[in-house]
């Protein structure tokens, strides 16, 4: 669950060139209750956030404010990626903030940002 799916899917296609596979919208609205896209080859799943219960509500409470106990990051992923540092650039060109520039980890190089719509990406290359 992401905010601002329609969004978020473009990021990800300006930053991973992820392929939209699949797209799919609440009726007479443009709320993203499915979507499909592939990441170097990976699938991944995604809607917009706010599906609760069955019944479908903004990605913020009644009162305006969003509801997460993860310190207000609704999302928090780990990829691997060609190049952490490419990645990373792409990444803050397209709007994300740095949380964790690249370095040197076990393995190859990691960073961290967090894209527009406030999800945490853990990226790491070989």
């Amino acid at each position: 669950m992401v905010r601002n799916a329609a969004e978020f899917i473009g990021f990800a296609k300006a930053v991973f060139n992820a392929e939209l596979v699949a797209r799919t919208t609440r009726e007479n609205s443009e709320d993203v209750i499915h979507a499909e896209m592939k990441i170097a080859g990976r699938r991944i799943f995604l809607a917009d956030s706010g599906q609760c219960g069955g019944a479908w509500i903004s990605p913020s409470s009644a009162d305006g404010t969003c509801r997460t106990t993860d310190g207000g990051k609704p999302i928090q992923m780990f990829v691997y990626v060609e190049s952490a540092d490419e990645s990373y650039r792409k990444a803050l060109a397209a709007g994300g903030s740095a949380v964790m520039e690249p370095f040197d980890d076990e393995g190859g190089r990691m960073c961290g940002i967090s894209d527009p719509f406030e999800n945490l990406w853990w990226l790491k290359s070989a």
